[in-house]
């Protein structure tokens, strides 16, 4: 067992893990504060006996008072909240000393010192050393001792400091690098339950706007990052906007792809917290929901679209081995548009490919952005015989020939047929 500092630290990155995976409307139900509360109370049962002259006292301290404030939130009338309390001790209680006992009974050999014995020696000196401190105390002396109120200074600013450099890792593997560091560390100290940060960028000459949402937890002063507001302004003036938040891992570039109609390859997490992967593709048709959001079309991995399998059946000059193929896939999968070079009527052109998940094919488009059929680009390919081989002119008129023997032969029995009727009718 740790200290109760490295123990809080735990959970508090337990926590950030937590709301990076599920969205954080569940970090505002009674269902969260109550599994924080009887975390958090296990672990300041088992630092109860903690001397006060230790640098620990003042952080037991800051943990009773925030316990406090979680069960105010759960229970707010205070009989049903001092019940809840004594359920809680009485639970703990139980427990150890249950598993205090199992241990005793598995101990060693007769006259050996036991778990529990030596457990209880730790408590009775504990015990000594408190009464002692509480008798040489002078009387009316309540505050804490100035290294205390230091030791709790410090402790704050560590974890200040460690939430600001986890949303800077956060915001530049988002892909907005470090723009906005300054920025977000003066919004952190200002101590606003929350707040937005603003952030434009040019992507193939097109404007993107950015807002990005940061709120307080319910639970600590720790602030997360929640979720991003993309807009995408082309020269056009077709404005396309969308909401991405944290749990989807978009990044920034990833959601102007998006914006731009291409799919996106990501790796997502279901509700019971088991990976997944899946192709993700906003759908324009589609009517948009109550938050102006478009509908996000997910192509999972059983549904059947092997993108390398793909790329290996086109004439493309690039794909000439695996290691290409790598490349040009892992370009695909973040939404871009990959420049290559193609084979069409006999000379080298170059075109762009896209990833199209939903009907298991690869776009193929022009310098100009226009799309090229399969007929295009697979032409020369169509026109070969079985062998490989194109059709000489002899081959396509012996084809001719074979055809009008065929037609000869049912000409004369439509004759008769037409004269056997014509007899019938006279």
């Amino acid at each position: 067992m740790g200290s109760l500092e490295e123990e809080l630290k735990a959970w508090n990155r337990q926590e950030q893990k937590f709301e990076g995976l599920f969205p954080s409307e569940d970090f505002k139900g009674k269902a969260f504060l109550g599994l924080k509360l009887r975390h958090l109370d296990e672990i300041r049962y088992r630092f109860r006996a903690t001397p006060r002259d230790t640098g620990e006292a003042a952080v037991n301290d800051m943990l009773r008072l925030h316990l406090g404030e979680i069960e105010r939130k759960l229970y707010p009338k205070r009989f049903p909240r001092i019940l809840a309390r004594l359920w809680r001790r009485a639970r703990l209680w139980s427990r150890h000393n249950l598993q205090d006992r199992v241990v005793t009974h598995r101990a060693g050999q007769p006259g050996q010192k036991g778990p529990l014995q030596v457990r209880e020696a730790n408590n009775l000196y504990r015990h000594k050393t408190m009464k002692k401190q509480k008798v040489e105390e002078p009387q009316g002396q309540k505050l804490s001792p100035p290294s205390e109120i230091n030791s709790l200074t410090k402790n704050k600013t560590i974890m200040e400091k460690e939430n600001l450099e986890f949303l800077q890792k956060k915001l530049k593997y988002t892909g907005f690098d470090t723009a906005l560091n300054d920025e977000l560390e003066k919004n952190m100290k200002s101590a606003a339950e929350e707040f937005r940060l603003q952030h434009t960028a040019k992507v193939e000459g097109n404007d993107m706007n950015f807002s990005l949402y940061f709120k307080k937890s319910a639970t600590s002063d720790r602030y997360f990052f929640n979720k991003y507001d993309a807009v995408l302004r082309p020269g056009n003036g077709n404005e396309k906007g969308q909401t991405f938040y944290a749990n989807q891992s978009v990044s920034a570039r990833e959601a102007y792809n998006l914006l731009q109609g291409r799919a996106v390859h990501k790796k997502l997490y279901n509700w019971e917290g088991k990976q997944y992967r899946a192709w993700l593709q906003l759908d324009f048709s589609a009517e948009k929901d109550k938050h102006n959001n478009h509908k996000v079309n997910q192509y999972h991995q059983n549904y059947g679209y092997d993108l390398t399998s793909v790329l290996k059946g086109l004439q493309v000059k690039e794909l000439g081995d695996n290691r290409q193929v790598e490349w040009v896939e892992k370009a695909l999968k973040k939404g871009n548009r990959y420049q290559a070079t193609m084979e069409m009527g006999g000379e080298q052109q170059k075109v762009f490919l896209e990833a199209n998940p939903r009907y298991k094919t690869v776009n193929v488009l022009d310098e100009n952005g226009k799309a090229i059929s399969r007929e295009q680009y697979l032409g020369e390919k169509q026109k070969q015989g079985p062998e490989g081989t194109k059709k000489t002119e002899s081959q396509s008129q012996a084809g001719k020939k074979k055809q009008a023997r065929k037609a000869a032969k049912r000409a004369p029995a439509t004759r008769k047929t037409s004269s056997k009727k014509k007899g019938a009718k006279i």
